[in-house]
């Protein structure tokens, strides 16, 4: 009887390319980016951090439309219509937990993602108390440092089998990171002398010397918008001064002296005066249309621009 051999089998094509992705995974990936593509700030490109809802009804990131609004001559515009409109912004609070959605998504690219946390980080620990004290808009070191950590582990986790050289990204996340360790630590330290009765406000003056940003101090008026970040300068003799100039025009704010030093914000101000209307960060709300009960008039020349 003659044995038959069973047929042989075929052999595959090595060299030939792999499959092409299901067409339902280059859907879902193109869908991702689409979304992605709606939730970046339309003036730096950026995926969106502090999403507020501007007067044209747009989208934009907190810090690059009130830059805008800034650096606008007169009346401010729309970045993408280009007419003039108020600089009334609102939380977008439906596209802000989109980005944070994505920002934990691998679909989109680990040094974006990483750069995201690090905005994030910075963001938590800039934000100001408001004026009906909601905690959600205190400064938060602890959720900071995560996200700080986040983005180091995103740009820096070396590949398997290997290292990864550091990068500038990186750095800057666990620097960060180590920042809101320190300042962790501060807390602690300030926490245990107060339980122990122990004075430790000499450290504020050295303290301020090494965070508080220098800004740069106004040599001419300037219309600055409402929302800007301002100092008024910490010197007395140049504060009576300024206010003796505009012959009685202007009293001295019951508080000036405790405010010398200290940040506000600009309410208003007066191009005939040289003034601003100045508020303090806790009580300055930017979905109210005025603040203006709230705050103080300083002149010009004793106001520090923060970056």
């Amino acid at each position: 009887m003659e044995n038959k051999q069973p047929p042989a089998k075929r052999k595959t094509d090595q060299s030939s390319s792999p499959p092409a992705p299901p067409a339902k995974q280059q859907k879902k990936e193109t869908t991702l980016e689409s979304v992605a593509s709606r939730c970046r700030d339309a003036i730096s490109g950026s995926l969106l951090v502090d999403p507020v809802i501007a007067e044209d009804g747009h989208t934009y990131e907190r810090s690059t439309i009130r830059e805008w609004f800034r650096r606008c001559a007169q009346q401010p515009t729309s970045p993408l219509t280009h007419e003039r409109m108020g600089t009334e912004l609102r939380r977008n609070f439906a596209v802000r937990a989109i980005v944070e959605d994505l920002a934990s998504s691998p679909g989109l690219g680990a040094e974006e993602r990483a750069e995201w946390h690090v905005a994030r980080g910075r963001l938590l620990c800039e934000r100001q108390e408001s004026k009906d004290g909601d905690e959600a808009n205190k400064p938060d070191v602890r959720a900071a440092r995560a996200a700080f950590e986040r983005a180091a582990r995103l740009v820096d986790e070396p590949p398997a089998g290997g290292d990864a050289p550091p990068t500038a990204l990186g750095e800057e996340a666990r620097v960060c990171r180590d920042l809101c360790d320190a300042l962790l630590d501060v807390a602690r330290l300030r926490a245990r002398a107060a339980a122990a009765k122990v004075d430790i406000t000499f450290a504020d003056t050295a303290f301020d010397a090494l965070f508080r940003p220098a800004g740069a101090r106004l040599t001419r008026f300037q219309q600055l918008t409402r929302g800007t970040r301002v100092r008024v300068v910490h010197d007395r003799q140049a504060v009576l001064a300024a206010f003796e100039a505009q012959d009685d025009v202007l009293g001295l704010p019951d508080d000036w002296e405790a405010s010398l030093g200290c940040d506000f914000i600009v309410e208003n101000y007066d191009n005939g005066d040289s003034t601003y209307v100045l508020v303090k960060p806790g009580a300055f709300d930017e979905t109210s249309a005025t603040n203006a009960k709230d705050g103080k008039w300083w002149p010009y020349s004793v106001v520090v621009l923060l970056p």
